[in-house]
């Protein structure tokens, strides 16, 4: 058996015992806020309006002019590397790797930032949505004068790589660190079963359409 063959097998056994959540479903009402989820095909980018966010949120600073960020996060070397390839994701993979935070700072509502991608509006309360602003902000390596840690430059548009303070291991991909932002707002999301970009979107599209959202900007 390949490298390649024993990964992908390995993935998906463990994909398969994932459990649901058994969280209960949040009630249409008092949903104020919107959660963008962006779907890059392998990995998912969650998008927040900047106007809602606090002063100190991270990016800020280096993009004050923004009115969205979309951020995404996963294994450092992989999520860097222009050409990654089987090795870099198998190490990533197999044991705890350093992390980083991809944040793009959009100009346009999601929908129209990514025309060609499935972006998903989803409805949250007040609450919901500052527990996922400090998940993602808690995330943030800092610097010695207490900023987010640049790592380079971003990977389209006005974006740019932070050091991440977790660390990427399987079965926590990117997508489960998204599943984690919803779960940890009190969404009933399984980061378990969030693998990959389709299984996240799979969970989070009911809870979307049964509070009434639509992907339009607001």
């Amino acid at each position: 058996m390949s490298v390649r063959s024993f990964a992908v097998l390995t993935l998906a056994a463990l994909a398969c015992a994932c459990a649901s959540s058994g969280v209960a479903a949040p009630e249409a009402a008092g949903l104020t806020q919107t959660i963008y989820l962006v779907h890059h095909g392998k990995h998912t980018g969650i998008a927040l309006a900047a106007e809602e966010l606090p002063a100190d949120f991270p990016p800020r600073r280096d993009f004050p002019g923004a009115r969205y960020f979309e951020i995404g996060w996963g294994d450092r070397d992989y999520y860097m590397h222009p050409d990654p390839g089987v090795w870099l994701a198998l190490r990533a993979a197999l044991w705890p790797t350093p992390a980083a935070l991809h944040v793009a700072a959009l100009q346009e509502p999601p929908p129209l930032a990514f025309p060609s991608l499935q972006v998903l509006a989803l409805p949250v309360s007040e609450r919901a949505w500052r527990t996922v602003v400090d998940y993602v902000s808690a995330s943030f390596e800092r610097a010695a004068d207490g900023g987010p840690r640049a790592l380079g430059p971003g990977q389209y548009g006005a974006s740019r790589f932070y050091g991440s303070r977790e660390r990427f291991y399987f079965p926590r991909t990117c997508n489960a660190w998204v599943a984690g932002a919803l779960r940890a707002a009190g969404l009933p999301v399984a980061p378990l079963a969030a693998i990959t970009a389709d299984q996240l979107f799979a969970q989070v599209r009911p809870l979307a359409a049964a509070a009434g959202a639509t992907n339009l900007p607001r």
